[in-house]
C-alpha cells in the first residue's frame, strides 16, 4: 500500500499531465516562502530602527550592509518576478540571476561578519549589540536564500522534474 501511495504521487508530481498539480504544490510552497520573507523584512525593519538609534558606531558596517541589502532586495524582486513566467528559459536565466545574487549575499555577509567580529573586540562592551547587528543583517541573507527556493519551485511548477528547494 505504502509503495502504491509512492508511485501515484511520483506519476501525479512528475508526470507531464500532472502540470496543474505540480503548480498547486509550487504555489502553497512559495506562498510560505513569501510568508517567511515578510516576516524577515518586518523583523529587520524592527531592529535596524533600534540599532541605528543606538550607540552603536555603524560606520564601519554601513557600506557592506548597504550592499547586503540591495543585493537581498534585487534577488527577492527578480524571484517575485518569475510568477508570471513560463518559458524555460527564462525561469533558468532568472534563476542563474538570482544564485549570482544569493551568492553576492553570503560574500557581503562574511565581510559583514569579519568586520562586526573585529569591531567586537575593540569594543568588548558593546559585544552583545554587535552580535544582535549580526543576527539582523543575516535576515538579509536567509531572504536571498528563500528568493533561490522560489524559483526553483517556479521551474518546478513549470518545467516539472525533481522539486530542489533548501
Amino acid at each position: 500500500n505504502a509503495i502504491d501511495n509512492e508511485i501515484v504521487v511520483a506519476l501525479a508530481l512528475f508526470g507531464p499531465e500532472a502540470k496543474d498539480l505540480r503548480k498547486m504544490v509550487a504555489f502553497l510552497k512559495i506562498t510560505n516562502e513569501l510568508v517567511k520573507i515578510a516576516e524577515n523584512i518586518r523583523s529587520f525593519s524592527k531592529r535596524m530602527i533600534a540599532h541605528l538609534q543606538s550607540e552603536i558606531p555603524f560606520t564601519t558596517l554601513h557600506e557592506y550592509s548597504m550592499h547586503l541589502c540591495k543585493t537581498a532586495i534585487h534577488a527577492v524582486t527578480l524571484s517575485i518576478g518569475t510568477l508570471s513566467v513560463s518559458d524555460r528559459e527564462a525561469l533558468e536565466e532568472t534563476y542563474r540571476r538570482v544564485k549570482v545574487e544569493e551568492s553576492k549575499s553570503d560574500d557581503l555577509y562574511s565581510i559583514l561578519e569579519k568586520n562586526i567580529l573585529s569591531d567586537v573586540a575593540k569594543l568588548i562592551d558593546q559585544s552583545a549589540d554587535f552580535i544582535q547587528i549580526l543576527s539582523t543583517m543575516r535576515k538579509l541573507e536567509r531572504m536571498a536564500d528563500r528568493s533561490v527556493s522560489i524559483v526553483q519551485l517556479m521551474i518546478f511548477a513549470r518545467v516539472g522534474g525533481e522539486m530542489k528547494t533548501y
